[in-house]
């Protein structure tokens, strides 16, 4: 059981208000889409929900298995694929996975191979990230964002830098792990990132004076 409930939310940089008054719950098993076009506020309201951004005015609630979680804690409970979080490029396949189990353990144990080949990617023990192509990061960065055992997960344009195949990859993944978690995706309207979605948020919806 998992809920992010959304109180008045709005958000502010100097006098200019990007949003105002979001109320909404988020629920597992309900997933949610934050559309908007480039620049609308999408990203700025994912970062309030993962708690890297406090909101101007408004309050943010999270529930887990029955009890509520403060804002400094919810990085636990949540992992993020998104344009502005990189990985450590200078890692290999086994050295990133190694770290990154140490903060987030993943559903199933993989080593470096078997990894690779749920990516999709040739497998080659001593190859940095840094020397991946983006669509391969694209993928790393989305199967340690899914495959992590956390309730709640946030994707943040998801098919940014991925082919047909990879858009393929990426529907198949999200279908074997939407199941008793909570997951919300800032989209610009493409359709293949967020058809699992039940529930929307339009950004322009809650823009001052319609702007």
């Amino acid at each position: 059981m998992v809920e992010v409930n959304l109180k008045e939310i709005g958000r502010r940089f100097a006098t200019h208000w990007i949003f105002r008054n979001i109320n909404h719950t988020l629920k597992a098993n309900q997933h949610t889409v934050i559309l908007g076009n480039n620049g609308s506020g999408k990203s700025t309201l994912l970062k309030i929900i993962s708690g890297i951004l406090t909101p101007s005015e408004g309050d943010v609630g999270y529930i887990v298995n029955g009890s509520s979680i403060h804002v400094d804690s919810i990085y636990k409970e949540l992992s993020m694929c998104t344009p502005y979080l990189s990985i450590p490029e200078e890692f290999t396949l086994n050295e990133l996975l190694r770290f990154h189990q140490q903060l987030k353990p993943l559903k199933e144990t993989y080593s470096g191979e078997r990894f690779a080949d749920f990516l999709q990617i040739e497998y080659e023990e001593d190859k940095a990230i840094h020397l991946f192509s983006s669509g391969m990061k694209q993928r790393v960065k989305l199967a340690l964002a899914l495959l992590s055992t956390t309730p709640i997960v946030l994707l943040d344009e998801p098919l940014n830098n991925l082919d047909e195949s990879g858009k393929n990859w990426y529907q198949q993944l999200v279908n074997s792990t939407m199941n008793d978690r909570l997951i919300v995706v800032c989209s610009n309207n493409q359709k293949d990132e967020f058809a699992f979605c039940e529930n929307s948020i339009q950004i322009q919806d809650f823009k001052p004076n319609g702007r």
